[in-house]
């Protein structure tokens, strides 16, 4: 029984590193700095973005990078050039459409998550992104590599 309930651990273990290798392969986190987008999404906020989900549609909130503030923005679309395939966004609380006309190849991706208590959390305990991934992907390492050692012995 223990042998079979070991496979399991190891077998979810293994599932769980292929996820997240997935995860930071397909998606991005972002905290949010401004208010732009309030109330739709809030300062402090943590927003998931879908990498290259293309393609977009007016209404759909995404994220791009603003080569001139060297920061990535997010918005949501609402304009569509179809001549030359290209978007507007404006930041819900904003009063003007953003100046910058956006390819495909500009937009990171489409936000597909968002939570205020996950963005203060991590905002008021100072991890970084990097740091929070990286040490889950190394605990699953490490556990995976204990439970070979011991199969072992």
């Amino acid at each position: 029984m223990k042998k079979v309930i070991r496979k399991i651990g190891d077998i979810l273990l293994i599932l769980m590193i292929v996820f997240l290798a997935w995860f930071i392969y397909n998606y991005k986190m972002y905290i949010v700095i401004s208010g732009s987008m309030e109330p739709t999404i809030r300062t402090k906020e943590l927003i998931v973005v879908k990498k290259h989900t293309a393609p977009y549609k007016i209404g759909d909130v995404i994220s791009y990078y603003d080569h001139n503030y060297d920061i990535p923005i997010t918005h949501r679309i609402v304009e569509y050039n179809d001549s030359n395939n290209s978007y507007i966004t404006k930041g819900d609380n904003n009063n003007v459409n953003d100046k910058l006309v956006l390819e495909e190849k500009d937009i990171i991706g489409k936000v597909v998550f968002q939570s205020y208590k996950l963005g203060t959390l991590i905002l008021k305990y100072e991890i970084p992104f990097i740091i929070f991934t990286g040490s889950m992907i190394l605990i699953c390492l490490l556990i995976l590599i204990i439970k070979c050692i011991r199969d072992q012995l």
